[in-house]
């Protein structure tokens, strides 16, 4: 009676081979999952004030939990209740009633932060801008553009915005610069003097505090200045990407391919040797 012993071992020794391998092309292939909120809002103007409604739908591909508004319009801040849970594709709303925030006519900007969390109570926020004209529309002569920067890691990097004055009237100028709480920045608020028809570069300090990497956050320097008894305002964006601090796979994703790469090299040796 012959033995089969070693071709079903051998055969055995292929399959795990081949198990191993797609393993291997799994992890490689891994895709991370992702949360993204998409907000926008309302203004209706009423004898008793205004009334702001914000919304937000989840545009990712897995669930956000603890969603909730924080806005700015005029002197008013308001906070919303926390939504639990917002499913991929649900949309959810909130609503404010909001007066005496206006102090002159003009041209106000709405700051909006809609806070969530991943499904492990990782906290994530994203900025909003936008603007709301009180009584009477006013044109800013402020413009505002900026390059986007990488931060390496949990690092720090300038960021620079060149503000232009098309009008001719010197303007005193009240800054902000807007950040999601994942980014820190030195003095937020300044203000500076830009004379007519002159350009001016402000700078600002931002750093990481708890970006992921690879991931992209927009920030935005809203400007504000009063002028012939009206209100004006105007906004400008960057992108600020948080970059790895070395490029390729991470740590622990190259330590999975080794140790299934030797495992892999190591069945194929004891499977040569017993042929």
């Amino acid at each position: 009676m012959k033995a089969h012993t070693p071709k079903i071992k051998n055969h055995l020794m292929r399959q795990f081979i081949f198990f191993m391998l797609i393993s291997l092309a799994i992890v490689t292939n891994t895709r991370a999952s992702y949360i993204s909120m998409e907000t926008s809002f309302s203004v209706t103007d009423s004898d008793k004030g205004v009334f702001l409604k914000l919304r937000t739908q989840n545009k990712g591909d897995e669930p956000a939990y603890a969603v909730q508004f924080e806005a700015s319009v005029g002197k008013a801040q308001v906070t919303g209740q926390t939504i639990p849970q917002l499913s991929v594709n649900e949309e959810t709303s909130s609503d404010f009633h909001i007066t005496d925030a206006f102090t002159l006519p003009g041209h106000y900007p709405v700051i909006i932060r809609t806070h969530y969390q991943d499904a492990n109570s990782y906290p994530f926020s994203s900025i909003t801008v936008g603007f709301y004209d009180y009584q009477t529309p006013a044109i800013s002569d402020i413009f505002i553009k900026a390059k986007g920067i990488d931060i390496p890691g949990n690092s720090r990097r300038r960021l620079d915005f060149t503000l232009r004055n098309s009008g001719n009237t010197r303007q005193t100028l009240e800054l902000e610069l807007n950040v999601p709480k994942e980014l820190a920045v030195n003095d937020e608020i300044k203000k500076i003097d830009i004379g007519p028809k002159t350009e001016k570069t402000v700078t600002f300090t931002v750093e990481n505090f708890s970006g992921l990497e690879n991931s992209s956050y927009a920030v935005f320097l809203v400007a504000r200045y009063k002028d012939n008894e009206k209100y004006h305002s105007t906004a400008g964006s960057a992108i600020v990407r948080i970059k790895a601090l070395s490029s390729g796979l991470s740590l622990s994703l190259w330590l999975i391919i080794t140790i299934i790469t030797a495992v892999i090299l190591i069945a194929a040796t004891l499977l040569l040797r017993r042929k």
